[in-house]
């Protein structure tokens, strides 16, 4: 059965909250790509794997928070904020900047995982409603 885009970048974002190593692993495709905010861009499930398990010792207390989504086509853009991350900020200052995961999904795997900050430049350069 295939699943709906949007619920299958929902399911990773739920991935990534539990840090659920093995189901995240499971939702990547084998060229799976991760793309930072920074723009630093990983390749391979088995790279990426583990970059995650290396991130959630580091910010065992990551969350991502979703406050809106867009689709277009296999692409699902997840607008929200996060807590607990890597800036070693307090939670109330880091839940004041936006962020836009984009997900691109194959199937019940995601092919991409790519995080961009939310600007008026960003939402115009991807086609995103604003």
């Amino acid at each position: 059965m295939t699943r709906d885009v949007v619920e299958t970048a929902f399911r990773f974002v739920e991935s990534i909250n539990h840090q659920d190593i093995e189901k995240l692993a499971k939702m990547m495709t084998d060229d799976h790509r991760f793309v930072d905010l920074s723009g630093d861009e990983r390749v391979g499930r088995a790279v990426i794997r583990k970059g995650w398990l290396d991130y959630f010792g580091l910010c065992p207390d990551h969350i991502i928070h979703v406050c809106d989504f867009h689709q277009r086509g296999d692409r699902v853009f997840l607008i929200g904020r996060t807590t607990g991350s890597h800036l070693d900020l307090p939670w109330r200052e880091e839940f004041q900047d936006t962020i836009i995961w984009i997900a691109d999904v194959e199937g019940e795997r995601l092919s991409l995982w790519k995080i961009v900050a939310n600007t008026a430049e960003t939402q115009q350069a991807y086609g995103i409603p604003i």
